[in-house]
């Protein structure tokens, strides 16, 4: 193998692969020593794509195929939640806006009614006092607040 070439997924996960049937096989000294040759030399060099296609069987290449794909799987479900997510907190925030404009013109509202309630009060104030003898009294100075705005200073 070339000095330039490049070890891949693929590659990698044979070897770890192989370390594991390695390890799991290695009952003689024998295949001890084997096993160790083995490794040594796949940690010494790294495969080309051509060479891991070689070594590696149509089930092995299946396998990993199908883990992949799981995998791909998994990461799109992962990410149609976290998108569900994010549109259902985008909802909330624009919601929550809502809400407290709804506060505000609940408060002006409620403003605005006492401001009504209380020119109410004064209206039917004045209209008692229009049928009594304060009459006499409130008409003169409400004039004077009418002559009192017009006057410039």
């Amino acid at each position: 193998m070339g000095p330039n070439a490049t070890p891949t997924v693929s590659t990698g996960i044979l070897i770890l692969k192989r370390k594991r049937d390695e390890d799991q096989t290695a009952n003689s000294p024998r295949k001890a020593a084997k096993n160790s040759k083995q490794h040594s030399e796949a940690q010494g060099e790294a495969m080309t794509a051509e060479e891991v296609l070689s070594r590696v069987t149509m089930e092995e290449l299946t396998t990993m195929y199908a883990e992949a794909a799981e995998k791909v799987l998994e990461l799109e479900k992962q990410h149609e939640e976290a998108v569900s997510r994010l549109t259902c907190l985008q909802e909330f925030s624009r919601l929550k806006e809502k809400d407290t404009e709804c506060e505000a013109a609940k408060h002006a509202a409620k403003e605005a009614m006492r401001q009504s309630t209380a020119k109410s009060a004064e209206f039917d104030r004045l209209l008692t006092a229009a049928s009594t003898e304060e009459w006499k009294v409130i008409l003169p100075a409400k004039e004077k607040e009418g002559e009192d705005l017009y006057t410039s200073d």
